[in-house]
């Protein structure tokens, strides 16, 4: 195993809407028997934003969040990387509107990143990259937002997975930790054949709409069965890639943290490693898919949960769509005293 540069997570952080939606009601709108839901996804509630507040606070208050845990300042932070598919604006970029809100934002390098439910995954790989090749950076902050509610036909079927949030994960370098920690392996595998079955069309994402698909929406439009067929062959394949990077086997990792799709794909995904379900973080059943918030979630939960020490070994793997596939091997360090 090989670190390139060693660096840890120093802090994690969160946010979600206000409204709490419990399968019930979405149920009842779809016209499908109670315990549907639960049973086709895993996912028995979810959060909804009240469509006032901006996409940027929402994220603002992940990154306080991390901040707080990471008792870094703002002033710190070195880059900004912000995985979205909207924001309050079309431009600038979300990552910029973020840094506007925090009075310490100067000389910050600060850029959207696109690719969807792996883009945290997308953007771990960005920021390793970074610190190899700016050796004066210290702290970078990577942003998933999934505020997505708006996006989402109340009344479809597609409405029973998503959930809305906001994550933020902070990367810091080590240079005084006995125990080092880094990524050992980013991989990547795509496959477009599919590019079409899961899409937004027509939309800015801050409201202002138009509408540019053959049915006038501004909805997802999704094949699930073609997700789940993409999911189930490029994700495994994916991992195994990382692993072999890494010279490392299934059984050699303590987590895995997963863009939490639904539960079934992440069972099944536990199931094809042959490794045991209890080294999966899983939270998609109480926040539903957040898309690019959902790996800072699921990380979240494992370092408030003490589910990492360091010296463990964290699988990073997500799919969105396009589709593109991303797997990162994270080597979990302490911080620096």
């Amino acid at each position: 195993m090989t670190i390139n540069t060693a660096i840890t997570i120093s802090g994690v952080g969160r946010s979600f809407g206000e409204t709490l939606i419990k399968n019930s009601k979405l149920e009842q709108l779809i016209g499908v028997d109670q315990g549907f839901i639960q049973k086709k996804t895993g996912i028995f509630r979810r959060f909804y934003a009240n469509g006032i507040r901006l996409i940027s606070s929402y994220c603002c208050e992940a990154v306080s969040d991390a901040l707080n845990t990471s008792r870094l300042g703002f002033s710190e932070i070195d880059c900004i990387i912000c995985a979205t598919f909207s924001g309050d604006d079309i431009y600038p970029s979300l990552a910029l509107k973020i840094a506007s809100n925090f009075e310490s934002a100067r000389n910050i390098l600060a850029f959207d990143l696109k690719a969807n439910c792996t883009g945290m995954q997308s953007a771990f790989m960005v920021a390793d990259g970074l610190f190899v090749t700016n050796p004066d950076y210290k702290n970078i902050l990577v942003v998933g937002n999934g505020i997505q509610s708006n996006f989402i036909d109340q009344g479809s079927l597609a409405s029973i997975y998503f959930g809305d949030a906001c994550s933020a994960v902070i990367l810091s370098r080590q240079d005084f930790s006995n125990l080092r920690g880094g990524f050992l392996a980013h991989s990547v595998e795509t496959d477009t054949s599919a590019y079409n079955s899961v899409r937004l069309r027509g939309t800015n994402g801050s409201g202002v709409f138009h509408p540019l698909n053959d049915e006038g929406s501004t909805c997802y439009e999704i094949s699930g069965l073609e997700v789940w067929k993409q999911a189930v062959r490029l994700v495994p394949s994916v991992v195994s890639g990382c692993l072999v990077k890494a010279d490392l086997t299934p059984g050699e990792v303590q987590c895995f943290i997963w863009h939490q799709a639904n539960l079934n794909l992440i069972e099944y995904l536990m199931a094809k490693l042959r490794v045991p379900i209890e080294r999966a973080i899983i939270n998609v059943d109480i926040y539903g898919n957040t898309a690019d918030a959902s790996i800072g979630l699921a990380l979240y939960d494992a370092y408030n949960d003490n589910k990492v020490v360091p010296g463990d070994i964290i699988c990073i793997a997500g799919i969105g769509a396009g589709f593109m596939a991303g797997a990162s091997l994270l080597k979990v360090g302490e911080i620096d005293a």
